[in-house]
């Protein structure tokens, strides 16, 4: 198990999220903020990613900025978040 820090897990647990849905997601968590005066580090978690790209989710947020992670079920089953605010 790996273990990160993060503001919050987007996952819908009735209906596994593809990279479609995630991509869906995130695009319109994109355009949500440019609506909020907080900064959104917006961060997808699939098997299809790169290693280097899955591993920026362990990565800490900068200071005052939010970690958002879009996540399929099978990813988020497969790392541990400290203290996330939402899921």
């Amino acid at each position: 198990m790996l273990t990160f820090q993060c503001s919050a897990v987007i996952h819908n647990p009735t209906k596994s999220l593809g990279v479609m849905e995630i991509k869906k997601c995130i695009d319109a968590l994109t355009v949500f903020a440019r609506t909020v005066p907080q900064t959104l580090d917006i961060i997808p978690l699939h098997a299809a990613l790169t290693p280097k790209e899955q591993n920026s989710v362990f990565a800490p947020a900068r200071k005052g900025v939010r970690k958002i992670v879009v996540a399929t079920n099978v990813a988020e089953t497969s790392i541990t978040m400290q203290v996330p605010t939402l899921v």
